[in-house]
């Protein structure tokens, strides 16, 4: 049986918040979901979803102001996906009719397959049967992210007294635990290859010159994203300081990134 094409859906969350998430369970799916600068809060039923399928949803903060400004940002993010699965099927969630002009030249002029739509629901993907993924009896179930109380184990009695005193208990903690399917590809560690990443991103910068943010807040998440969301603001903020010393970029007092090449 050949194996469907990848789907990904990018909402404009400023435009269009009735979304059920669920929809995506056991499909060829992968979600963005762009918040704009004033979406600081997401309903308890939307996070609760986000936790249930952690590999095949991704929120992006656009941090930035402006006319546009998520549009551009979510553009930017279809752009770089379809020059790495050129095959996959694209859809965006939007109201908004400028996006039709993108759509138009991805699918006239690069052979994309996209297309907007104004309900999550009407995606096929999330409403045909036969996108399903068939149930294998041997696979074992996915785990899903998960909130749970661990407290600390209590020692056995031991017949002889201890050498040292024993540590205080420590207070019951809540541990949120994201685990993805076994077949998803878990976002690169910060442990290790952090230094080739940060190759590649000097190289990603320099090579897409029409493609390159061009404010420190959209340069800022676009480093977080191409890091696999693995980055504080901190480190963010330490690999832009990188670039900078490197000769890459610099950032004047308007926060506009300037590039060196």
């Amino acid at each position: 049986m050949p194996v469907p094409p990848q789907n990904y859906i990018y909402i404009d969350f400023e435009n269009i918040q009735e979304v059920d998430i669920h929809l995506i369970a056991d499909r060829p799916v992968k979600v963005v979901i762009a918040l704009g600068m004033r979406q600081t809060n997401l309903p308890v039923e939307m996070v609760k979803a986000l936790l249930k399928y952690p590999a095949q949803v991704e929120l992006v903060e656009v941090g930035v102001q402006g006319k546009n400004a998520l549009d551009f940002v979510l553009a930017y993010y279809i752009g770089q996906q379809t020059l790495q699965d050129p095959k996959g099927y694209f859809h965006i969630l939007s109201r908004d009719k400028g996006f039709d002009s993108l759509v138009e030249h991805l699918r006239d002029q690069k052979k994309i397959s996209i297309r907007r739509h104004e309900r999550f629901a009407d995606i096929e993907v999330l409403k045909n049967e036969r996108f399903l993924k068939p149930a294998d009896p041997a696979e074992k179930p996915s785990k899903t992210a998960e909130i749970r109380i661990v407290k600390p184990p209590v020692a056995a009695p031991s017949p002889r007294p201890p050498a040292t005193p024993a540590p205080p208990k420590a207070n019951p903690r809540v541990v949120v635990k994201a685990t993805p399917s076994p077949k998803a590809t878990p976002p690169p560690a910060k442990s290790t290859g952090s230094a080739d990443r940060f190759i590649l991103l000097k190289e990603n910068l320099v090579k897409n010159a029409k493609n390159r943010p061009a404010r420190k807040a959209a340069l800022l998440s676009h480093i977080r994203h191409f890091f696999g969301n693995t980055l504080s603001e901190p480190e963010c903020e330490k690999v832009m300081q990188r670039l900078i010393a490197d000769g890459v970029i610099s950032v004047n007092p308007q926060n506009q990134v300037e590039y060196q090449s």
